[in-house]
């Protein structure tokens, strides 16, 4: 029975340290244990190389993707770089088509300018550094035939430059009636303001260039117009008989600036104005719109000594039709009243309205600083 026991127990407890199930890591490590002991290279635990495998394959990638981004970034570069230097040739080569036009419009060569129209129909409006096209420098050169071809072959008539001029304007600006009639007739649109909201017509009144303002289409005059007085001398109000003005102020000095702060008026009415006295400033005879607008001025002079009065300068906005009429009718009254001849200091145009309106021209006109003074009757 004592060996039967023993045996068991023997058996019993080699079975429980088997059943204890020691672990693939705990024999692993015995082993190495062994294994370093006599030199032996040790045994690694496959989970730690997977994940040590796993990890340098991520970084192996993530090395990959920043290669591959780098390089990807290269190709960007270099690709606007192709751009840059495909956008630069385009211009460079664009220049040299424009250069070509504007030669051939200097040179008055109209056979290899329709050339170079035809055969590089994109190219007709290109600009130079101020925004002007081919079309601008015709006009300047006063190239009619340049002008024709240039807008047959699709030019903009109207292209503004970058002071918001078009042709038009330029062809004001050099007093040149017959190019301002051609490119009337073309279409061109006298509406077009510039930065300054000037219109050609205002352009051409502000030089002085009268022969050219009836070339260009005027707007009707408002329906409510105001004509008044401001005189620089409240004594002189006696004199004024009633029914000529709806009102009478001696508000000279303000009345004289607005005059001259008005783009669409000319530059002056009369010395003392130009060089800004207003307090010793003449009368003014003021054309209105119901609204308080000063649309025209004419400068009255009263020569108490003699049997003369002057109206000095002719100033109108030269967007309407009609504002000298109403002046020519105030100072016909006027004249009438007093019995006096009248000396009319004027600008060209000015001339024209004053015998329209019935005024004789006493001698042949003068003229000075770029005014004509004439005498009339």
């Amino acid at each position: 029975m004592t060996h039967v026991n023993q045996g068991s127990g023997k058996g019993t407890k080699k079975g429980k340290g088997k059943g204890k199930g020691k672990g693939k890591a705990y024999y692993m490590s015995k082993k190495n244990y062994k294994r370093s002991k006599f030199g032996i290279p040790l045994i690694s635990n496959n989970s730690n190389a997977t994940n040590e495998n796993n990890q340098r394959h991520n970084e192996n990638n993530q090395e990959h993707n920043e290669n591959n981004q780098e390089h990807n970034e290269n190709n960007q570069e270099y690709n606007e770089n192709q751009e840059n230097n495909q956008e630069n040739n385009d211009e460079s080569y664009a220049e040299t088509i424009r250069m070509a036009i504007v030669r051939a419009i200097a040179k008055k060569e109209n056979e290899t300018l329709s050339y170079h129209l035809e055969t590089y129909p994109d190219y007709v409006d290109l600009t130079n550094d101020e925004g002007e096209t081919p079309l601008f420098y015709a006009v300047t050169r006063n190239n009619e035939d340049a002008v024709h071809l240039l807008l047959v072959n699709g030019a903009n008539i109207d292209h503004q430059n970058n002071l918001e001029e078009t042709p038009l304007f330029v062809a004001a600006q050099e007093n040149n009636a017959q190019m301002v009639d051609l490119l009337l007739s073309l279409g061109a649109n006298s509406d077009i303001e510039n930065e300054f909201g000037e219109k050609p017509i205002n352009v051409a009144a502000s030089q002085g260039y009268a022969r050219l303002i009836p070339k260009f289409p005027r707007l009707p005059m408002p329906n409510d117009i105001i004509i008044r007085l401001a005189v620089s001398d409240t004594d002189f109000i006696q004199y004024i008989p009633e029914g000529i003005f709806e009102s009478i102020s001696d508000s000279v000095y303000y009345t004289a600036k607005d005059v001259l702060a008005n783009p669409n008026l000319c530059v002056g009415i009369g010395s003392a104005f130009k060089e800004g006295s207003y307090e010793n400033a003449t009368h003014l005879i003021i054309v209105e719109d119901s609204y308080g607008a000063v649309l025209g001025a004419s400068s009255l002079i009263v020569n108490y000594d003699n049997d003369w009065f002057d109206i000095d300068l002719f100033c109108s906005d030269y967007r309407y039709k009609g504002i000298g009429s109403y002046m020519m009718d105030a100072i016909k009254k006027l004249k009438t009243h007093w019995d006096r001849k009248i000396k009319l200091k004027s600008v060209n145009d000015a001339h024209n309205f004053y015998i329209k309106h019935g005024f004789t021209n006493n001698a042949e006109p003068k003229t000075a600083n770029g005014l004509t003074k004439m005498t009339y009757s």
